[in-house]
């Protein structure tokens, strides 16, 4: 019996020397020559050794590779076409079995791997992106079983039937979800997706026509996520914690709106902070259940088709520090019922408020110089506008299709009305224009304008108004011994008026504003004299500390409130400026 376990074992490890090439089986890997090497980014290496095996290592994201196509493709051999790309890995794509990507490496370029029999991948914690092609038409990935695939903590995909009514629930160390990862799920009604999640690919979930319900349990997490073009493309109701979420406030603050909320069927109403400088591109595209928006005074941009096909929105305020509006800006907003473009708004994109067919009020303020193209175009609603003197120019299919319209002021400024402007008004029977006839005559009108050819016209137009002022500018700064003067202009005829600013009511080494002088005051005029405060100059807390009246702060002022919260300098000795 002895014989016959000694001869077995024998056999076993001449088998297992026959199968590791010749070496001991512990030996094998440390034996693989390398027989090629390169680079796959700006701080990226790979390598490839005898066994197939493939390394990738350093920091940052792998280079993108494209396809190279043909009308005819590549014909292999034996006769077959095929489709190259130019990654560094092509070449060798019959020899590589496996993949290692070390950590510090962030992606996995377009096409690197294309047409190579991949058996075996890892991928490090670091990885958060798969491109184009990634992994498919592997071993690795038919050896995959049906249901979510993930590569390392990446959702990579989906395979088999879903069924209608399907919900996911993601792993909870989830970092990231694949381009085109759920594209076409029809049966997807709902996901939940963890706060560990930091990137969202592109058209994640496209054409998912059952997907209602989008959970999560983090806000700010959600918010933080890097999101892909259009991710959500048809849209979904967010909940979080189980509760749909429907008003956004975005916290004072914040300087990125983001584009978390895009196709967010669930949301209401919106609030944008002061310290939001600009509202994104697509931000809020496709919240068709968006009724009310916003924009508090410190933005200065609408980005393009940020409120594109919000079908239910009836009012958006838009502050007068918003100089630009994007193109498609509020396109398909077809309950939008007034707009006021103020004065600030010197730039406007085409397009941006076509198709409102609700918008029956349009205010355009002094400023605006050109309207562009499309601007207006289809709202069916409107039916009459105004052009302040500012406007020169009226662009092409301006006021399209505005079949209500039924009157139109224009300014003597005006220069031109471009192609189609005012074409399938038929309502149009009154235009008046603030020049004279032999002004009018000099206006460029271009082609399918008939309708304002037609109109009858009234020259020498006054527009009789009410005074609408602007917020106004100071002319002089009140201080606490005299009143300020500030200026107001009229939106409509530039008329201005002047109306005092109150005296400051100032109380001399009282900064902290509490009706007495203390040690407290003098300490908050010390770090302002040395910048450790940022009281500006002219405000009440810097006149305050301005004790000697020189128009800066000093130690020395600091000292005399010190002095004076203890009785040893007299308060009312010093300046009232």
């Amino acid at each position: 019996m002895r014989r016959i376990k000694m001869a077995s074992a024998a056999l076993l490890a001449a088998a297992l020397l026959f199968f590791a090439g010749g070496r001991p089986a512990g030996q094998r890997a440390a034996a693989a020559a390398i027989v090629d090497s390169g680079s796959c980014g700006e701080d990226l290496t790979w390598t490839l050794d005898s066994d197939g095996l493939v390394t990738v290592s350093g920091t940052g994201p792998m280079d993108d590779y494209a396809k190279e196509e043909s009308f005819m493709g590549y014909v292999d051999d034996d006769g077959v076409v095929v489709t190259r790309t130019d990654s560094p890995f092509y070449e060798h794509a019959d020899a590589i079995k496996a993949l290692v990507v070390e950590p510090g490496v962030t992606s996995i370029g377009d096409y690197a791997f294309l047409d190579c029999p991949l058996t075996s991948i890892t991928l490090a914690d670091s990885v958060v992106r798969i491109g184009a092609s990634g992994f498919d038409d592997t071993p690795w990935y038919y050896a995959r079983p049906d249901g979510v695939i993930y590569c390392g903590k990446i959702v990579y995909g989906c395979k088999g039937v879903m069924k209608q009514g399907t919900e996911i629930v993601l792993n909870d160390d989830t970092v990231s979800i694949r381009a085109n990862a759920f594209a076409g799920r029809s049966g997807l009604s709902a996901v939940t997706i963890p706060p560990s999640v930091t990137h969202i690919e592109s058209f994640a979930f496209r054409y998912c026509t059952g997907l209602k319900a989008v959970h999560i349990r983090d806000l700010e997490a959600w918010r933080d996520i890097a999101f892909g073009d259009d991710p959500f493309h048809g849209g979904f109701d967010l909940y979080l914690n189980g509760e749909p979420f429907t008003e956004l406030e975005i916290p004072e603050g914040e300087t990125d709106v983001g584009y978390a909320f895009r196709s967010c069927t669930s949301l209401a109403s919106v609030t944008i902070p002061e310290s939001a400088a600009e509202i994104g591109d697509h931000a809020f595209e496709g919240c068709t259940g968006l009724v009310s928006v916003e924009i508090r005074e410190g933005a200065t941009a609408v980005g393009e088709r940020a409120f594109y096909g919000c079908a239910a929105l009836k009012t958006v305020s838009i502050p007068d520090t918003v100089t630009k509006i994007g193109r498609y800006a509020f396109h398909g907003c077809a309950s939008l019922e007034a707009v006021t473009i103020p004065k600030s708004v010197s730039e406007i994109g085409e397009y941006a408020f076509a198709f409102c067919g609700g918008l029956a009020s349009v205010t355009i303020r002094k400023g605006l110089k050109e309207i562009p193209e499309g601007l207006f175009y289809r709202c069916a609603g409107l039916t009459s506008v105004r052009l302040p003197e500012s406007v020169t120019e009226i662009g092409g299919s301006a006021f399209q299709d505005c079949e209500s319209l039924s009157s139109a002021i224009f300014p003597a400024r005006m220069k031109s009305i471009g192609f189609m402007a005012f074409a399938g008004c038929p309502a149009l029977t009154d235009v008046y224009y603030t020049g004279s006839a032999t002004q009018w005559a000099k206006v460029r009108i271009l082609d399918f304008n008939d309708a304002v050819k037609k109109a009858q016209k009234h020259f020498d137009y006054v527009i009789a108004h009410d005074h609408t002022w602007d917020g106004g500018e100071v002319k002089k700064p009140a201080t606490a011994a005299e009143e300020g003067i500030m200026v107001y202009t009229c939106l409509i005829c530039d008329e201005t008026k002047e109306a005092p600013i109150p005296k400051l009511n100032v109380k001399p080494g009282d900064v902290d504003g509490d009706g007495a002088i203390t040690s407290g005051d003098a300490r908050l005029a010390l770090r302002r004299s040395v910048s450790l405060e940022s009281y500006p100059e002219g405000s009440p807390a810097f006149i305050a500390c301005d004790v000697d009246g020189s128009g800066t702060v000093t130690p020395q002022d600091a000292r005399s409130i010190l002095r004076g919260s203890v009785g040893l300098e007299d308060p009312g000795s010093w300046p009232t400026t």
